[in-house]
This record gives structure tokens, C-alpha cells and sequence, in this order.
């Protein structure tokens, strides 16, 4: 007679056993060592070891490595086999938005999901692109692969965006592995582009109490531009406008002379970028606040920080008919999404190589602490992989 219970029990301890199993000790040893490093987008220290730790794993595979110089101290490491055409390069980041006061350092895993810092935004993708390329060891398709991790993604690569753009000279191919948000069947298609911009508002100091009068408040005009910014948004687009930092003032007793926001803009048409620039342009020009007695209100100035334009659908439409076919034949539909968030893949668009984006690991909640990725997509995602790379390469 069949013990049930005991069946139920059994399947307990097996069931979770078999997920694990699907990720060698050696992967996951790798994925706990990374994910500990702290390797805040500032933390220069924190992202040369990240670096050390993945170059003894890729020169496993036979690549030797290359550090490339960026701006301000940055760094591009690029791992290539020597005398070697290059067909397909295969892009990564090592930095994440966890400073290293962050309480989120640690990794942690369970029968479903990988949790920690990077765990999915990237450090998840460097891991699955190593498991991809390790299948391809012992054939000559490895050598034909270059691979290219920055260290400033997180920040919009402002220095490494160049680099990446010289090593991608004459490669037709270039496969991203960030993560996917919507399903393993998922990669990304089209990105967002993103334009941070700085808005600065110029009022005249005066003392709070004796002679308020005589000021004009910056950090007040600089609420009310806020609010008016803030209502940009439109959705049905895909183009948010988000006033994400504030800063203004020196003392609560000083009327606040200086104060500035930088703001997101997230866009997938360059008209609606222009057309939500003209209006910041015309919130920043006008003044709010007028001073009676100093006969002024205040003079405000926009900036942009960064530039990154969006990833149009053009530029992945042959990579994604290719994917297609390798997914059917592994038994499943591959699916396009679209990220609101920009990436590697919208630098390149412009040098018209042909990209695929969102090749990582499946999860959620990434760039906060509820940041996990799922255990079972990784086996999907790195057969995906390979298959994809076995195509591109033998073609």
C-alpha cells in the first residue's frame, strides 16, 4: 500500500533539492563571491575586486583578458581569445546602486529564488553568461566571442559609453544580459531612453526674520516648478517625467537663495523628448515669485547631465527573429518586452550593430533590497543562451 505521507514528505525535501541541482556548486559558489563584493557604482575599490573574481573565471574558458581606460579612473574589462575574428560581443556591467552603507550585502537563496544585491541587475546575467560560454568551451565557437563589463551602467555609462563603442567597431552582433521583468520566456526588445536633467533656481538670500522682505525664496519658486514638472508624465507614451533629487537652502534661518532637482525623463520617441524639454525650458523660464519691494523674481537655468537614447525596435528585430527559432525548438514562444529603463544596449544602437537585450535571469525588484532571481530560470535562460550563440556563431 502506498504511503502517502511518506510520498509528501519525500517530495519535500527532493522537490527544492532538484531546483538547486539544476546550478552547479560552482555557479552558485561564484554568484554568493560576487554578490558580497560591494560594488556600488562609487566604490572603486569594491568593483577592482569584482573585476579579479571574474577574470580567473574567464580565463578558465581560454580568454585572456584587457583593461581598457575610461575617464575618472573607470575601467572596461574585455576578455577575448588572441587572433580571433569577432562575431558576437556579449556586454555586462559590475556595478550596482547598493552603496556600501547599504544593510542590503548578502546573499540568500531557497527553493525558489536568489536573493541579494545584483542578484538580478547584473550580477545574476554575469553569472548565466558564464554557464552559456562554458558549454561552448570545448568548441571553436568560443573564440569568436568577445566579452565587454563596465563599471558605470548604474550611473548611465557617461565614461565607458565611448570604449564600448570602440570595441564594438566591426562586430555585427551584441547580446546584453540584463535581466528580464516579465517572464523566462521574455527578452527585451526596445528600451527607453534617458535624459537626466538639472534645474537650477536663483533667488537672493535675506535673513528670515529681520528682513524676509528683502528675499526671495528659491527652494519655494522651485516647489512650484516641481509640481508643474511633475504633471509632464504621459503614459499612453511610455514617457515619464520624474523629479527624483532635491536639494536647496543653507539654514532655516537664511531665506533659501539657491536650489535645484534633477529630473528623470524616460522616452521611447526623440519628438516627445524634445516636446517635454521645450515645456521644462518654459517651466524654468518663468517666475513664480515676484518680489514687490526689489521689483525681481528669480532666474532659473536647465542642464543636462546625461544624454542616452532609446533603443528602437529596428535595431533588434534580426537578433529577435533568430531567437525565435532557437526557442521553438526548445519548446517554448520567445517574447518581446519593452524596459522602461535604458541600458548598454541604447549606447551601441547608434554604431548599428544588431542587439539583443534582457539575455539574464528572470526576477523582480531590482534596485531595492526585495531584489530576487528566480533559481529555475537560470537553466532556461543559460540553454537559451547557448542555443542562440551556437546560431549567430555558425552561420
Amino acid at each position: 500500500m502506498i504511503n502517502i505521507k511518506m510520498i509528501l514528505f519525500l517530495s519535500l525535501i527532493i522537490f527544492p533539492l532538484s531546483l538547486f541541482a539544476q546550478i552547479p556548486p560552482k555557479w552558485k559558489n561564484l554568484f554568493r563571491d560576487i554578490v558580497e563584493i560591494n560594488s556600488s557604482s562609487q566604490n572603486l575599490p569594491g568593483l577592482h575586486a569584482m573585476r579579479e573574481r571574474l577574470i580567473e573565471e574567464f580565463k578558465a574558458l581560454g580568454f585572456e583578458n584587457e583593461l581598457m581606460d575610461a575617464k575618472e579612473g573607470r575601467k572596461v574589462l574585455v576578455f577575448k581569445f588572441p587572433k580571433s575574428s569577432s562575431k558576437v560581443l556579449l556586454i555586462g556591467h559590475i556595478d550596482t546602486v547598493f552603496e556600501e552603507k547599504s544593510p542590503f550585502q548578502k546573499f540568500s537563496m531557497d527553493s525558489k529564488n536568489f536573493k541579494g544585491p545584483g542578484v538580478n541587475d547584473m550580477k545574476g546575467g554575469i553569472v548565466l553568461m558564464l554557464m552559456a560560454l562554458s558549454e561552448l568551451k570545448d568548441s571553436s565557437l568560443l573564440q569568436s566571442v568577445v566579452v565587454a563589463l563596465n563599471d558605470d551602467e548604474e550611473i548611465g555609462s557617461p565614461y565607458s559609453a565611448p570604449v564600448l563603442k570602440t570595441i564594438a567597431q566591426g562586430i555585427p552582433y551584441a547580446l546584453i544580459y540584463e535581466p528580464t521583468f516579465a517572464s523566462p520566456e521574455h527578452v527585451t526588445t526596445t528600451h527607453a531612453g534617458g535624459t537626466w536633467l538639472e534645474l537650477k533656481v536663483v533667488g537672493r538670500a535675506s535673513h528670515a526674520g529681520a528682513a524676509h522682505q528683502k528675499g526671495i525664496n528659491a527652494c519655494v519658486e522651485l516647489a512650484h516648478k516641481i509640481t508643474q514638472i511633475s504633471k509632464l508624465t504621459q503614459y499612453e507614451k511610455k514617457l515619464t517625467v520624474n523629479p527624483g533629487v532635491i536639494q536647496g537652502g543653507t539654514k532655516p534661518n537664511v531665506v533659501c537663495e539657491e536650489a535645484t532637482v534633477k529630473i528623470d525623463v524616460r522616452d521611447v520617441d526623440e519628438r516627445d523628448l524634445k516636446d517635454v524639454r521645450k515645456k521644462i525650458e518654459a517651466i524654468a523660464k518663468k517666475s513664480t515669485l515676484f518680489n514687490p519691494l526689489l521689483k525681481q523674481g528669480t532666474q532659473s537655468t536647465v542642464t543636462e547631465l546625461i544624454f542616452i537614447p532609446s533603443l528602437p525596435a529596428r535595431s533588434t528585430q534580426a537578433l529577435f527573429k533568430k531567437g525565435q527559432s532557437v526557442a521553438k525548438r526548445l519548446g517554448f514562444t520567445l517574447k518581446g518586452e519593452h524596459m522602461g529603463g535604458a541600458s548598454d544596449a541604447n549606447q551601441l544602437a547608434v554604431t548599428g550593430i544588431e542587439l539583443l537585450s534582457g539575455l539574464g535571469p528572470w526576477g523582480i525588484g531590482a534596485h531595492s533590497v526585495d531584489e530576487v532571481a528566480d533559481v529555475l530560470s537560470f537553466e532556461k535562460r543559460k540553454d537559451f543562451s547557448v542555443g542562440l550563440l551556437k546560431k549567430i556563431l555558425s552561420e
